[in-house]
């Protein structure tokens, strides 16, 4: 059966009209879709392990030749193939390979790719069809992006112990890592990626079961990966395999492809790029700034209320009082200026009042210091005209923000009586 190719704008309107017929898909993410977060690809990585081990283990031979003699099928234009044959030569413990793979994805955040397919999975119209990932990477960035940018938290398969758990027609979306987790033993060698795990077969048959199948950002080197959908039973993906990538695997992959009923070739390389299209197609929000401020400030209510209440408990333990103190002093910006003043409102008021002046020079726009000064205006300056002075300054710095607008109407009602 042939491969049919189509372009990046004809697939994502027909991804649009599957999600729009009720039809189910699945995708499966390979590395190509956290390059763009700062984690390496196969083929770099590998090129960078080869180099390494060259110089550890035979310096003063060329490169070539040792590499020939050392590497069974090592291919310089295509590294990446040698991906699990060059990691357990140069990282030759269980512990090392699992360190250097914990070292590779830890520090990195989902970007503009990663938010918009967790959009897509989480969406209120379509996301329980397309709710499915299977991914042979090892990072987090799916997980994160869900909750970060739609406050959906997965259920990740990241052992084979858990695919009993991996059910279809869950509406949470559903993350199976198919090579395991970086603080789960992964797997990186030959034999390791051999074949996949019973269970992990099992659970591909069933999540896969009458629906479409998108590769995005995958090599096709994986054998364990080809032999487990080589094994599926003829008529599971009835919706159609999309491969999204510059080239066409010339591995068993390949083959396996041009085998299914319906294989459509996407020749398209970039991940966000490709996000981009989606999210324009299926008219996606952007995410709201509201939820990382949200983040922030429970943040600040919660260590704000709990300076007070060390404040006010005489029996707190002098270690928490002092821990208390030393993280007050040490907090940057407005907020560190009004937990300041806020400790001393009770016992040195003109002191805290100085504090805050002093802050609102330096943060003359934060509405979030303006509002603080204002109620300690009113309830322990009793100066209500002043007060009402900086809540419409904290107001006008920030027309939209709630609290601020909710504390000032408090204070009309209390204060004014109006």
């Amino acid at each position: 059966m042939a491969v049919t190719e189509i372009g990046v704008g004809e697939f994502v309107r027909r991804l649009k009209q599957l999600l729009e017929g009720e039809a189910l898909l699945s995708f499966f993410l390979g590395a190509g879709c956290s390059r763009s977060s700062g984690i390496p690809t196969a083929g770099p990585l590998t090129e960078r392990w080869v180099k390494q081990l060259h110089r550890i283990a035979a310096p003063d031979e060329p490169f070539d030749q040792w590499a020939s003699s050392s590497l069974s099928n090592f291919d310089p234009s295509d590294p990446g193939s040698s991906y699990s044959e060059v990691m357990p030569l140069l990282f030759r413990t269980e512990a090392d390979r699992q360190e250097e793979i914990e070292r590779l994805i830890s520090h990195h955040d989902p970007g503009f790719g990663y938010a918009t397919l967790a959009q897509l999975l989480a969406d209120d119209s379509c996301g329980r069809q397309c709710n499915v990932v299977f991914t042979t990477n090892f990072d987090d960035l799916v997980a994160d992006a869900l909750y970060l940018y739609t406050r959906v938290r997965p259920l990740v398969v990241s052992h084979a112990s858990l695919t009993p758990f991996a059910a279809a027609g869950r509406k949470r979306p559903t993350i199976v890592k198919l090579h395991g987790d970086a603080m789960l033993r992964p797997l990186n060698s030959e034999a390791e990626l051999e074949r996949l795990n019973s269970d992990l077969v099992d659970t591909l048959r069933r999540l896969l079961r009458d629906r479409a199948l998108v590769f995005l950002g995958y090599g096709g080197h994986d054998r364990g990966v080809t032999r487990a959908l080589a094994q599926l039973p003829p008529g599971t993906i009835t919706r159609g395999v999309y491969w999204v990538g510059d080239r066409l695997p010339d591995t068993d992959l390949g083959v396996w492809l041009a085998e299914q009923q319906a294989t459509f070739w996407v020749r398209h390389l970039d991940f966000d790029e490709l996000m981009v299209v989606v999210k324009s197609e299926f008219a996606l929000p952007s995410p709201n700034i509201d939820r990382f401020n949200m983040l922030l400030e429970r943040y600040q209510e919660t260590l704000s209320g709990l300076q007070g209440e060390v404040a006010r408990d005489l029996t707190t333990a002098p270690v928490v009082q002092r821990s208390m103190d030393s993280t007050v002093d040490s907090m940057p910006g407005w907020f560190g200026v009004a937990l300041k003043a806020e400790r001393l409102s009770a016992k040195d008021p003109q002191t805290a009042e100085d504090v805050f002046r002093e802050g609102i020079s330096e943060y003359p726009e934060s509405e979030n210091l303006l509002k603080s000064f204002a109620v300690f205006l009113t309830d322990v300056r009793g100066d209500h005209d002043q007060a009402e002075e900086f809540y419409l300054r904290a107001i006008t710095a920030n027309p939209d923000h709630a609290n601020n607008l909710g504390s000032y109407a408090i204070f009309l009602t209390d204060v004014r009586g109006d």
